[in-house]
């Protein structure tokens, strides 16, 4: 699947994510964590801007370099589409992407496995929010605000916040995840790291969850964050654990693949189909090798709309591929 943002159809319950170059909005953020997973799909009938190419042994050789062990393994139908697709190219001088795709499509192997692959993607259980989550989360960052606030004109937090009090119910999103935190002490938490990471407020509760989740983030503040990584990852190492800090140092890592991505534009990637949700952006690709991973259904990330659309047209000889999208 290609994680872009393209405002087209939407059509079921998904991932999501876009670019720093475009307002940081695609990517990890909070709209994305907490409820606007959604696929769409990228079609012919709007502006073509697929780049097609031509397919080398070589090249295939680099397509399966982008495979890990555990998508292969997961995945055992990928081999035999790699088998495939060196056959074809062996038998064919100068064969393009999409003629290659036509003729892979015209192999019942190949459909089976990609219908395979639809019913498996169909059968796995995602965790989903709900509006009570979502207006749970929306309570904490208003809280955390006034937390933040507070602290910055008298130095101490209100005494509120180290009460029991109707506010203090259990953050169900965190407990998911094994982290246990009444919503004030949450925001008393925010209003914390807000400090520690020098973003002049509180760190917004989708911040927070994708850090502890070892998800991208993304947002207004993600270069404040980079800049203060090892504080915010010690500091989370203290109070929520080893587990998280590790999880928080991970998160930072691959934030900085996408924020600094060194002329990359596409990168391997994979859902997080549990607590905190999202996509774990894994390893920079070429265009070439993003088109393939899509083509037989393994998802990749792409920064902008554009480059999210021209990789979901070249994925299938149809034009036609699923692309995740942020729709808020």
């Amino acid at each position: 699947m290609v994680e872009g943002a393209i405002d087209l159809k939407i059509k079921g319950n998904m991932l999501a994510g876009i670019t720093k170059k475009v307002s940081l909005s695609l990517m990890l953020s909070f709209v994305i964590l907490i409820s606007s997973f959604n696929s769409a799909f990228a079609t012919s009938s709007s502006k073509n801007i697929k780049e097609d190419f031509t397919v080398t042994p070589t090249l295939i050789e680099e397509m399966a370099a982008s495979l890990t062990d555990q998508e292969l393994t997961d995945n055992p139908y990928l081999l035999d589409v790699l088998v495939d697709m060196k056959e074809i190219v062996n038998d064919s001088k100068d064969i393009s992407f999409t003629a290659l795709n036509s003729q892979l499509h015209e192999r019942e192997s190949y459909t089976n496995h990609m219908n395979s692959r639809l019913e498996k993607n169909e059968s796995i259980t995602r965790v989903s929010y709900t509006q009570e989550d979502e207006e749970q989360l929306q309570r904490v960052d208003r809280l955390a605000q006034y937390y933040y606030d507070y602290h910055q004109e008298h130095g101490y937090y209100p005494q509120e916040s180290m009460q029991t009090a109707s506010l203090a119910s259990s953050v169900t999103v965190l407990k998911g995840m094994g982290l246990a935190f009444t919503e004030s002490g949450l925001a008393t938490r925010l209003a914390a790291l807000g400090l520690v990471a020098t973003v002049d407020g509180p760190l917004p509760v989708g911040d927070f969850i994708a850090l502890v989740s070892g998800a991208v983030m993304v947002g207004g503040f993600v270069y404040s964050y980079l800049s203060a990584e090892t504080a915010i990852a010690n500091n989370i190492g203290v109070y929520e654990g080893q587990t998280y800090r590790i999880s928080s140092t991970k998160s930072l890592s691959a934030t900085r693949v996408i924020a600094y991505p060194n002329n990359y534009k596409h990168f391997s990637a994979a859902p997080n189909n549990g607590w905190g949700g999202g996509v774990f952006v894994l390893e920079p690709i070429p265009y070439t090798t993003a088109a393939f991973r899509a083509s037989v259904g393994m998802d990749t990330y792409s920064l902008t709309v554009t480059d999210a659309r021209a990789v979901a047209q070249a994925a299938t000889a149809t034009g036609l591929s699923p692309v995740h999208v942020n729709t808020k």
